[in-house]
């Protein structure tokens, strides 16, 4: 060849070498230029949600039994949006087509969308059995939404908003500290419908002479997860309280919240601020001393054998596994006795502050065999790694849950049934639902999921048998407890009930105190003045777990004891036969009667002077 074309081609290779870097460098320049943009699209987008909270707020309330009162805060009117019967599964659960962004872009928010409306009723559903074959559900593995590989530098990271009422995610970026500290540097990041951006659940382990991702399964329920809507003011399945509310009226809209199936948020709550998540900030605050024993799941072991994912370690060598990449856990077996709901809250727990506190000279505990979990389930702690999923489930025994994250972030999707099952179908449903083989968005129509964004200081209470999945994206410590409303206990029995059925499947642990609370619960009642409201399907639902207490145990466990179970079922027997209802079937019929609502609580019903004889207890 000619030294001449030599030469030529060598100034051409430099020539398209040069070309590229400067191509490169322009399009560097561009993204960086796009990215500022989104930020302040991000930070634009904040205050609107935050001005519109605010005026929430401000606003005079709506009319009695409208949309806006059933929150618990005051918005102004919105115009009418589509029902879950007018839009296709796609925008159900975020058509990702539209939505995702291209892999390395930050995509602006999406527009603050108004209150969703009650749905209406929806048809009935064909029967199910305990035979019947799975529903016909979306694939359990569906495309994802751009993940973001490289460190991005994070949107605006504002404080929480001044009003408390707000249901809008006041934290964007839930990544920086994670990724590559509690979790491996290999984890997928992802960006949530309503804008957080968290990682994916994530534990390498050698796999056929490669690293894989042993919570492949965990990591593809989250992408699923993270499409679904978020909640918003005016929801009619989670209600937004002002935590200003006066005290009085504040503990009778959670009370009745909670009785009509709503889950109750009150924004920044608690005074967490002086909280350190160390072993120290532990052992300060709750008095939990490094070598203390606990339970906890091991993530790993729960992907192979997902019945037995228990190990035993020290409060000690939990925290300092925080930080190792190679492991997942998450202790739930965490009692802190000495506390409880914080002030004014607690009254809402009827079945110490009147089951226990105005029984004890009725019916003396000393010599009594109380199980230890009768007082240790009012208040607990859990304390989890990063990026842990807890998949779908209610909480044992029908009770009352409340949380409080005291760092970090629980990202909490309650889920509602809508079509109308019978019981024995809506067990065999909800099994199902809990399976972690079955996508969230694979059961269409047949639920309605709301997600909330729990910051430190940020309390929800969930009625009793609430189905709830929660996903926990980074290293946290959580203080809650479980307690029992007489408002709510038409829930309490419908839980129960299917915890007998199914409760292998759709419920975490048993408790054992459960049939004793509800005993004195129903001895209080010739206490109880008339100045407390009670309420017909409640009271009813309380004295039937009471007479009929085998029909409301729960798989796999044992038959409860109380030692003042006849002395309470003496007088549920006497309510339910003033009302009319004298045999098991006169029970189960009026529980289940398929023409009253499941989360209606009753018409108002006085027994004060129906239980007079038992008034005096000599």
């Amino acid at each position: 060849m000619p030294k001449r074309t030599i030469e030529d081609s060598e100034q051409g290779l430099s020539k398209a070498a040069t070309y590229k870097r400067q191509s490169r460098a322009r399009l560097d320049e561009e993204g960086r230029q796009r990215e500022k943009e989104n930020n302040k699209l991000a930070a634009r987008a904040y205050r609107l949600r935050k001005k519109l909270a605010q005026q929430g707020q401000a606003a005079e309330p709506g009319p009695s039994g409208s949309s806006q009162a059933a929150s618990g805060a005051d918005v102004p009117p919105l115009p009418p949006v589509p029902t879950a019967e007018s839009t296709s599964p796609a925008q159900r659960v975020g058509d990702a087509s539209a939505t995702e962004p291209t892999s390395g872009e930050l995509v602006p928010p999406p527009p603050l969308p108004p209150p969703r409306l009650p749905s209406p009723p929806p048809p009935p559903a064909p029967p199910l059995d305990s035979t019947s074959e799975a529903p016909q559900l979306a694939d359990t593995n569906p495309t994802e939404p751009a993940f973001h590989e490289d460190s991005l530098p994070p949107p605006p990271s504002p404080g929480p908003p001044s009003q408390s009422n707000s249901a809008m995610p006041t934290r964007l970026d839930l990544v920086e500290g994670v990724l590559g500290v509690q979790v491996s540097q290999g984890s997928k990041t992802i960006e949530w419908k309503d804008g957080p951006k968290t990682v994916l659940p994530y534990l390498p382990v050698l796999g056929k002479g490669k690293v894989v991702n042993a919570l492949q399964v965990d990591r593809a329920y989250v992408n699923d997860l993270a499409r679904l809507p978020g909640s918003m003011l005016g929801s009619n399945n989670m209600a937004y309280v002002p935590k200003s509310t006066e005290r009085k009226a504040l503990v009778s809209q959670i009370r009745d919240h909670l009785a009509e199936g709503r889950t109750v948020v009150l924004r920044d709550y608690g005074n967490v601020d002086d909280f350190d998540f160390s072993l120290k900030g532990l052992l300060e605050e709750f008095g939990c001393f490094p070598d203390r024993i606990i339970q906890a799941h091991d993530m790993r072991k729960r992907a192979s054998d997902p019945a037995h994912p228990h190990v035993q370690v020290t409060v000690g060598e939990f925290m300092k596994g925080v930080t190792d990449t190679t492991q997942a856990r998450v202790a739930l077996d965490f009692p802190l006795s000495q506390m409880g709901l914080p002030d004014p809250l607690h009254k809402l727990d009827d079945g110490i502050s009147v089951g226990f506190n105005q029984t004890h000279h009725v019916v003396d505990v000393d010599g009594s065999d109380l199980p230890p979990d009768t007082f240790l389930v009012g208040s607990w702690g859990l304390l989890h790694q990063a990026a842990i999923m807890t998949y779908p489930h209610h909480d044992a025994e029908g009770a009352c849950t409340w949380v409080m994250p005291y760092n970090g972030c629980k990202i909490w999707t309650c889920i509602k049934v809508k079509t109308r099952f019978d019981r024995k179908e809506l067990a065999t449903f909800l099994a199902k639902l809990a399976n972690r083989e079955n996508s969230m968005s694979g059961f269409g129509d047949d639920v309605e999921c709301e997600t909330a964004y729990l910051y430190p200081g940020d309390l929800a209470i969930m009625p009793p048998g609430q189905m709830h999945a929660v996903y926990t994206p980074t290293a946290s410590f959580c203080r809650g407890g479980h307690f029992f409303s007489y408002d709510a206990l038409h829930l309490t029995e419908q839980s129960r009930h299917i915890d007998k059925l199914k409760g292998r499947y759709v419920t975490n642990q048993q408790h054992r105190g459960t049939l004793e609370t509800l005993s004195r619960m129903v001895i209080a009642l010739p206490i109880i003045s008339e100045s407390k409201a009670l309420y017909k399907r409640s009271i009813v639902a309380l004295c039937g777990m009471v007479v009929y207490d085998g029909e409301y145990r729960s798989q796999q466990t044992k038959r409860q004891k109380s030692d003042c179970h006849e002395q309470a079922k003496t007088m549920a027997m006497k309510v339910l036969s003033h009302l009319g209802i004298t045999t098991p079937t006169d029970y189960f019929k009026f529980m289940e009667d398929p023409e009253v609502d499941r989360s209606f609580k009753g018409e108002s019903l006085s027994v004060y002077d129906l239980l007079t004889e038992f008034r005096s207890f000599d």
